[in-house]
């Protein structure tokens, strides 16, 4: 996350990229607002030197999304689960009480524009012996539909669609 002031205004810019980890979910705000969720998979491998050996430790990061307007039903209709998806947007924090009142924390990026990489189904289709990868999806905290309406406002409030926005 890149957090720069500048004259008093705080920036809040994510960009992302990586294998969707489902399709998304269309849902619709109370107001008839579409927006869709998925989380992202982000993988990074690292390696290590012990002594003469070298350790080799791969580690996913799933990152929740949520799309909100026509870019939620352009995604819900193209985008599949395996996809790899690039994204710009913002981190958005939501608060709840636990069961014993104490307040909880969940982030997730409010997608602002995105932009068809490659098909899963297409990266594969020349792969003799592919093996499927485990599915690891992060479902995380419903959010309130409060939480939600305040998402949509944001979204509606700075979201835009142009022919650019379209990923074909």
């Amino acid at each position: 996350m890149l957090n720069i002031v500048f004259k008093g205004y705080t920036m809040n810019q994510v960009t992302l990229c990586g294998n969707l980890g489902r399709d998304f979910q269309l849902s619709y705000t109370q107001n008839g607002l579409p927006y869709a969720k998925n989380s992202l998979a982000i993988s990074k491998r690292t390696t290590k030197k012990e002594g003469n050996e070298t350790i080799t430790k791969d580690r996913t990061d799933w990152i929740p999304l949520t799309i909100f307007g026509k870019r939620a039903e352009i995604a819900h209709q193209y985008f599949k689960k395996g996809d790899k998806f690039l994204c710009n947007g913002e981190i958005y924090t939501s608060v709840y009480s636990d069961e014993n009142g104490q307040p909880k924390y969940s982030w997730e990026v409010l997608v602002k524009s995105f932009e068809f990489v490659t098909s899963k189904a297409k990266e594969t289709q020349n792969e003799q012996n592919a093996q499927p990868e485990p599915e690891i999806v992060y479902e995380g905290t419903q959010a309130p539909q409060q939480q939600i309406e305040e998402m949509a406002q944001i979204a509606e409030n700075t979201t835009t669609i142009t022919d650019a926005d379209i990923p074909f």
